[in-house]
């Protein structure tokens, strides 16, 4: 009894396993997923790069501050291409323009603009985190569409078959 129990259950991971490898669609999302919660990792640590750096701006030279400047531009936009309501957008554009102008020295960097920096900083990352979630979510979602049609589709060949 057990060892049938067992024989059908290894029969089955083998159709599934056999499935999976023979659905390029999904090994390709699947390697999207695996980028995407990796450059996730990227954006964090990045972010918190650039609000330190910002923070400790009085260390830095021109060209790390011109440098730092071109960073913030490049990640808001990949931020801005991620999120999918205005509100979100203008979220972002808020934290940035206050991290540029910080940056620049348009706006004094005191006690009160570092605590509202660093306050910016934890809202940045769980934002982030809330909109690669979001892709996440969506990928996983197209994986297991792609398992089911091809796990019914897997199913209906073997009735035929019979």
């Amino acid at each position: 009894m057990v060892r049938a129990v067992l024989g059908g259950l290894l029969v089955l991971l083998s159709a599934s396993a056999a499935q999976s490898a023979s659905n390029p669609t999904a090994n390709a999302l699947r390697q999207q997923l695996k980028l995407l919660r990796s450059q996730k990792t990227a954006v964090i640590r990045a972010i918190e790069a650039q609000y330190n750096a910002v923070i400790g701006r009085g260390s830095l030279t021109e060209a790390q501050v011109a440098s730092l400047r071109a960073a913030i531009r490049r990640q808001e936009r990949e931020q801005l291409a991620l999120a999918t309501n205005t509100t979100d957008k203008e979220t972002l554009r808020q934290q940035y323009d206050t991290l540029r102008q910080a940056l620049s020295g348009e706006i004094a960097v005191d006690s009160v603009l570092l605590s509202q920096l660093r306050s910016q900083k934890i809202a940045l990352i769980r934002l982030v985190n809330r909109l690669y979630a979001a892709q996440v979510r969506e990928l996983e979602r197209e994986i297991r569409a792609l398992g089911r049609t091809g796990a019914s589709s897997h199913a209906s060949s073997r009735s035929r078959r019979r």
